[in-house]
């Protein structure tokens, strides 16, 4: 975590948004550091500590994505998928198939699945040997940037932290 920090606050000021890593545990991801611009905090509670359903979670879709298809699959298949809001995926058909998108696109989008009014874009943390051992993203109001925003300003800086990550984390 003192590795990942400092790289998390430089991100949140430099793009104006709150920043934040997480690993999975069970079929949560929970969160292991978080960085906030105090002018843009979001209303919600993704604290240190704090949980999310890993198949609704940009961040844990990341990390599942690194996954044989086999064992996502049967991870989605042993915990109950509720819809948190109208716009989530919570089908295994659905869910397998943003699998398959984030692996071609390196990247995951969450655009108001676990809650309303809020958009992230994640990528895996992959340590020296390849293995993808957490997720960074970038949380925002969805009135603050768009999905198309998200990709062209935020994914290319979550990309240059995750490739310095990669040079840290053995």
């Amino acid at each position: 975590i003192s590795i990942v920090q400092p790289l998390l606050e430089e991100l949140a000021r430099k793009i104006g948004a709150t920043c934040a890593v997480a690993k999975l545990d069970g079929t949560d991801i929970v969160y292991l550091a978080r960085a906030v611009v105090p002018s843009k905090i979001l209303n919600i509670n993704r604290n240190v500590g704090g949980r999310l359903p890993a198949y609704s979670a940009s961040l844990g879709r990341v990390i599942v994505a690194s996954w044989p298809e086999e064992q996502a699959r049967a991870l989605f298949k042993s915990t109950d998928r509720p819809k948190l809001t109208p716009k989530t995926i919570n089908t295994i058909s659905g869910l397998m198939a943003e699998l398959e998108k984030v692996r071609r696109d390196g990247y995951a989008m969450n655009d108001e699945e676990t809650t309303i009014g809020l958009r992230s874009i994640a990528v895996p943390v992959i340590d020296g040997t390849g293995k993808v051992v957490a997720g960074i993203n970038v949380g925002v109001r969805s009135s603050h940037a768009s999905a198309d925003r998200m990709i062209k300003e935020f994914l290319p800086e979550l990309l240059k932290v995750q490739a310095r990550l990669r040079h840290l984390i053995a």
